[in-house]
């Protein structure tokens, strides 16, 4: 999956590759193939070919509406008691990327330790569920 957006990418064709790209990711996400959208992206961003803006700008600047999409995946992996290095490692990004993704998910919450965002998620599940 992705083979067309890397051979667009690889040949210079950066609208192309965009356009191949996310059609893949559409599939991807519809199946639920996490890791292999991760690795796809991964590729992309090597081939110097960057998704844009995918996700809706949201109105709410703090608390759990505000979080982005992956800010959330990052939360549930620090959740399950996951280090960045192994958050990095199964999201198929950098561990300065997940540090950075950590810091904007302790500002939005108001908390300061990974524990507080715990504590944080299951009143969240307890108030939504």
């Amino acid at each position: 999956m992705g083979a067309a957006a890397v051979a667009f990418a690889g040949s210079g064709d950066r609208t192309s590759a965009r356009a191949a790209s996310s059609h893949a990711v559409d599939v991807l996400e519809r199946l639920g193939a996490e890791w292999d959208l991760n690795v796809l992206l991964a590729r992309m961003r090597e081939l110097g070919v960057r998704r844009g803006p995918h996700a809706k700008h949201r109105r709410a600047a703090h608390g759990w509406d505000s979080l982005t999409p992956m800010e959330r995946k990052v939360t549930e992996l620090v959740v399950a008691g996951l280090s960045n290095p192994q958050i990095a490692e199964r999201l198929v990004l950098s561990s300065r990327t997940v540090a950075t993704h950590v810091s904007h998910v302790l500002a939005k919450l108001g908390v300061r330790s990974r524990t507080d965002i715990a504590r944080e998620a299951v009143r969240h599940r307890v108030a939504s569920g």
